[in-house]
């Protein structure tokens, strides 16, 4: 008898011990965000660069998120913040989420709650002459910016998305000065682990006008893609990047980030100030090429002066760094 109540205060002092341990390890999970339960998800906005002006300002409120199975997560931001989204461009982001715990699963969309009323200089540009405009984005005080885009946090994992707002494809000039700019804002969202970046140097001597601020690389998805001016119709650039004078290096350069990995098709332009997204305009390229993008790495391509228009049509990119 003695023997068996032995056994089971022994049995009993290591259930008790690995209850304590397992304790332990929750709390060390908790604090390290191995939850089984949950997963970290981080929401950053990036842009895509535009010449014309110095500063477009977009005022958010909060981020809305729609899990799969009907439960709807709101994150109200305690004061707006409003985002120069063209301090982004090139390559820059800005959370407007980070490290936040979310229930594991899939997710289907994500809203952006915005203020751009008229009139009120909630959302605004800067252009040139350091005069600012109102910027106006049509219902989405109402319905924000809502992206269909479905999207999974792991179980103890991390989920990294950026959203890229394309200004170039989004700004509208008004046609009375005194009218509001209109921003239908061109969105698309991507997994920070699945993306490269394209980037390099302009030869000097394709730089007609140095202080022609429309230089740039249009960036079109898969590979042979005839370029095309934004416009709806045909193709359409996934991003573009403006060609810039880095003063530490004295070369021109562009830089075009968060590209999903493939095949792309890069083209230079000097027209592209003339490229309204509301019309169909004759936007000319003088150097196109192919390129492959990676996840990870940049892709270098620079445009040189000797290379032709038929040779530069099929000119693989060349290195990976």
């Amino acid at each position: 008898m003695k023997r068996i109540k032995l056994i089971s205060m022994v049995v009993l002092s290591i259930l008790v011990i690995a209850y304590l341990i397992g304790c332990d390890k929750m709390e060390s999970d908790m604090e390290n965000n191995n939850d089984p339960f949950t997963g970290l998800f981080s929401l950053g906005i990036t842009d895509a660069p535009l010449a014309e002006i110095n500063k477009a300002i977009v005022q958010f409120n909060g981020i809305e998120i729609q899990a799969a199975s009907g439960e709807r997560l709101t994150f109200d931001f305690e004061t707006p913040r409003q985002i120069d989204l063209l301090a982004l461009s090139g390559g820059g982001s800005e959370f407007l989420l980070s490290d936040q715990t979310l229930p594991a699963g899939h997710y289907n969309w994500i809203r952006l709650k915005v203020e751009a009323e008229s009139d009120i200089l909630d959302s605004y540009i800067e252009l040139k002459d350091g005069s600012t405009r109102s910027l106006k984005i049509p219902s989405a005080n109402q319905t924000g910016l809502k992206l269909v885009r479905g999207f999974e946090v792991p179980l103890g994992g991390i989920t990294d998305l950026t959203i890229d707002f394309d200004l170039r494809k989004s700004i509208h000039n008004p046609s009375d000065l005194n009218d509001d700019y209109i921003l239908r804002p061109t969105l698309r969202i991507v997994d920070n682990a699945e993306v490269g970046k394209i980037k390099g140097v302009i030869d000097p001597v394709l730089i007609k006008n140095p202080d022609n601020p429309a230089c740039t690389v249009y960036i079109f998805e898969g590979p042979e893609v005839t370029p095309d001016d934004i416009d709806g119709l045909g193709a359409e650039p996934v991003t573009t990047a403006v060609v810039k004078f880095d003063v530490d290096t004295g070369e021109y350069i562009y830089r075009a980030a968060f590209l999903n990995a493939g095949e792309y098709t890069v083209a230079l332009t000097y027209m592209a100030a003339d490229d309204d997204p509301e019309r169909d305009d004759e936007i000319e390229f003088d150097k196109i090429a192919q390129l492959t993008v990676s996840a990870g790495p940049a892709t270098n391509y620079d445009f040189q002066a000797y290379r032709s228009l038929t040779f530069g049509a099929g000119y693989r990119g060349p290195n990976q760094v």
